[in-house]
């Protein structure tokens, strides 16, 4: 059974993880670009501050929503075709894929951020920039982003006993389906922040 999940949650990744990476990378140019050349951050300054908007903001907000539009009919249909194994089949992909995810858009931002920084070498810039990723963060972000993706899952499995099966492939549905995982990220986003983990930014390195 653990096999079967794990294919399954390579297959879903393999749906999402061109768009995280290249989200990812686009992100940490920008960012980089607006922090050094904007605000005349320095280099392991801006590489800070792009680390923690990733891990804290964008990171796990992003992989959710892509995850989202391109997963949600896979969560559906193997909701209603599992049968006695439709929880393990729906909720066990989407609790493995969304962390691996969450890496991909994280590793494309920090190439973008390092490949666009203004000082230092490339592999200098690399470097300090897996140094400036506080473990801790990094751990609550894939947590964060697993269940963001396990609860949108869970909505999937229920709408799929609580709608007659001949209703299965209706557009209206899935889309009603993303709509209400959105707002469920929101409600699951501000229920993190005020009571696990509020969002403290760190002294900048000079």
């Amino acid at each position: 059974m653990l096999l079967r999940l794990l294919r399954m949650a390579e297959r879903d990744g393999r749906r999402c993880a061109t768009l995280v990476l290249l989200i990812g990378t686009v992100f940490g140019v920008g960012m980089t670009r607006l922090l050094q050349g904007g605000l005349n951050l320095s280099s392991a300054q801006s590489l800070r501050v792009l680390v923690v908007a990733m891990l804290y903001l964008v990171g796990p907000l992003v992989v959710a929503l892509i995850a989202f539009t391109r997963l949600t009919p896979l969560w559906l249909r193997r909701a209603r075709e599992g049968g006695a194994m439709a929880g393990w089949l729906t909720l066990g992909p989407a609790l493995l894929v969304g962390p691996p995810l969450l890496i991909h858009g994280l590793i494309g931002a920090v190439l973008g951020g390092v490949l666009t920084g203004a000082r230092g070498g490339v592999e200098w810039r690399l470097t300090q920039a897996i140094g400036v990723i506080p473990p801790g963060d990094l751990l609550s972000a894939l947590a964060r982003t697993a269940l963001y993706l396990v609860a949108a899952a869970l909505l999937c499995l229920w709408e799929a006993r609580r709608v007659p099966r001949d209703r299965a492939g209706a557009e209206d549905l899935i889309a009603s389906l993303i709509a209400r995982e959105i707002a469920l990220l929101v409600g699951l986003k501000l229920a993190w922040t005020l009571a696990v983990n509020p969002i403290t930014l760190p002294t900048l390195p000079v």
